[in-house]
């Protein structure tokens, strides 16, 4: 049973969340940098898509023993679910610290964005990466987090917890709406000791993420498995900019047939 181990493990796991810091050329808000990123992100990606499928599983030092590549594939709808659960709470008016968000888009899944999500992963370490954008995704933003299981943890085992460790992660991420403000929803900051107190949440809630792509990597470390999960999303937060909009009319283009309070996948941002 799959019950009585995660008991024992969530403690630990839901104090391995790293808040990292992300990529500089994105923290310091210069607007001439953020111009220039897309297109080194755009060579790294060409760079990614000339790999044959033997250096694609090439693993980071930093690795150590044992690493497995995780199939995220039967997880997709899941993760999604855990996405636009939140969201549509958010939009709906069901988080009492922040106001709604007023045209707040449903999230669908992106294979491209899963793909350099997996280079991200086989790092084995919590490290964003500086150049992770694509010819679809030109900013795209980044969440992180591993799990220390504290001991180490047959496959079979792990296996069955997936579930509740993309839930758990999911749900460290969009905590961090607890140390965010109204003025901080409207005008992102710039200043980025303010930043990682709420940076996975505020690329949560972006109101234009559309799209989001996951992969994970299960490792040892001295008798210790650990359990990395990377979600890159089709935008990252700008500094000054608003995450989501709480004054406008509403979805422009419809609403999703499923999540009522979010904007249907044909709303366009600028």
């Amino acid at each position: 049973m799959a019950s009585a181990p995660l008991r024992r493990f969530m403690p630990i796991l839901m104090r391995t969340v790293v808040p990292m810091i992300g990529c500089a050329l994105r923290q310091r808000g210069s607007s001439t940098k953020v111009k220039d990123e897309p297109r080194q992100g755009l060579i790294a990606a060409r760079q990614l898509a000339k790999l044959d499928n033997s250096k694609a599983k090439n693993y980071h030092r930093s690795c150590m023993h044992e690493p497995q590549f995780v199939n995220l594939t039967g997880h997709v709808d899941k993760i999604l679910k855990y996405h636009n659960d939140w969201r549509h709470g958010l939009a709906n008016g069901n988080n009492v610290s922040l106001p709604r968000a007023a045209r707040m888009v449903v999230m669908h899944w992106s294979d491209e964005l899963a793909t350099v999500a997996s280079y991200n992963v086989r790092m084995c370490q919590a490290k964003h990466d500086d150049c992770r954008n694509t010819h679809n995704f030109t900013h795209s933003g980044q969440n992180i987090i591993v799990f220390n299981m504290t001991r180490l943890v047959q496959d079979e085992l792990l296996e069955s917890l997936y579930p509740e460790l993309l839930s758990i992660g999911v749900r460290n991420w969009w905590s961090e709406h607890n140390n965010m403000t109204k003025t901080d929803v409207e005008l992102y900051p710039c200043d980025k000791k303010r930043q990682q107190y709420y940076r996975h949440f505020a690329v949560m809630a972006l109101e234009s993420n559309s799209h989001v792509g996951c992969a994970a990597v299960r490792y040892v470390i001295k008798d210790v498995t650990y359990f990395k999960v990377t979600c890159n999303y089709a935008k990252d937060t700008v500094c000054g900019q608003p995450i989501y909009s709480f004054r406008t009319v509403g979805c422009l283009t419809g609403v999703n047939a499923k999540y009522k309070s979010l904007c249907s996948e044909k709303e366009v941002f600028a």
